[in-house]
C-alpha cells in the first residue's frame, strides 16, 4: 500500500508529464488539446492537495475542479475559483 507522500508524488509526477505534453502540443499549434492537458494538470495538482488535506489517499473520481478545490485547504482568490468552473464548462 502506498503512503500518503507516495500518493502525492504520483499526482505531482503525472501533472508534470501532462504539462510537458501541453507544451509539446502548444508548440505544434494543437491548442485545444494543449488546453485539455492544462485542465488535467490543474486537476492532478488539486488531487495532490486533496490527498495532502484529507485522511484518505484516494481523491474523488471527478473532473470538477471547483468540487476538488472545496475539499482542500487551498485558499484561492474568488476570480481564480470562478475560473475553475469556466474550465470545466469549456472542455
Amino acid at each position: 500500500m502506498l503512503t500518503k507522500e507516495e500518493h502525492i508524488s504520483y499526482w505531482k509526477r503525472e501533472a508534470d508529464r501532462n504539462w510537458e505534453t501541453a507544451l509539446y502540443l502548444q508548440k505544434g499549434n494543437h491548442r485545444v488539446m494543449a488546453l485539455f492537458m492544462i485542465h488535467l494538470v490543474t486537476e492532478k495538482l488539486l488531487k495532490a492537495h486533496w490527498v495532502k488535506d484529507n485522511f484518505e489517499n484516494q481523491p474523488p473520481r471527478t473532473h470538477d475542479l471547483q468540487n476538488l478545490n472545496k475539499q482542500t485547504e487551498l485558499d484561492l482568490p474568488a476570480e481564480d475559483y470562478d475560473y475553475l468552473a469556466v474550465q470545466i464548462q469549456k472542455i
